[in-house]
């Protein structure tokens, strides 16, 4: 079995109390939700 760990820094907008993550079929789903009265910023991320 192989394994995959990627890590990354968040910024004080994302709630970390209610981070939420479902692995199936191989993808895994990241909910990141943002604080109430957090500023919306959009940002493509291309993925390959």
């Amino acid at each position: 079995m192989q394994s995959f760990s990627r890590s990354f820094t968040l910024d004080d907008t994302i709630d970390a109390d209610k981070i939420s993550g479902q692995y199936k079929d191989g993808v895994l789903h990241l909910s990141l939700p943002k604080k109430e009265g957090a500023q919306k910023i959009t940002r493509n991320i291309e993925v390959k």
